[in-house]
């Protein structure tokens, strides 16, 4: 069952993918998500679970941006195809990313959203407790 919290976007360019156990590994991105990418290396197939680093850029505006993320090996595709789950990126780079992939109202949505939440929070908890102080 997939378990994605972001959508897939089909974006091609190189990824440079470096595996302790095997080194530098040129790939070519096929899709991207806050989440992780599906990359091709033909030559190569690493198995699941190794640890790697994943080097790409994507436009964001009229500029490319650089990412450099840890990440692990989550599905093997056959041709030298591979899932790629990100390991605990920052903030920061999420925010930079879903601009880069689903353009700057997709980021003020996700601010309103984490906005919104916490206006919940903040009369869940007002109404728990009859005033705004805890």
């Amino acid at each position: 069952m997939e378990h994605r919290w972001s959508t897939r976007k089909s974006v091609t360019g190189n990824v440079v993918v470096e595996c302790p156990r095997i080194g530098l590994i040129h790939a070519a991105m096929q899709d991207v998500s806050l989440g992780g990418m599906s990359i091709n290396a033909e030559s190569v197939s690493l198995p699941v679970n190794a640890p790697l680093a994943v080097v790409f850029d994507l436009a964001s505006g009229e500029r490319r941006d650089a990412y450099c993320l840890q990440a692990m090996v989550v599905r093997r595709i056959a041709g030298g195809g591979m899932g790629i789950m990100f390991l605990d990126p920052d903030a920061e780079v999420i925010r930079a990313m879903r601009i880069a992939l689903y353009g700057s109202s997709a980021a003020n949505f996700a601010r309103l959203s984490v906005a919104a939440g916490s206006l919940d929070n903040a009369s869940a908890r007002v109404s728990r407790s009859g005033s705004a102080r805890e």
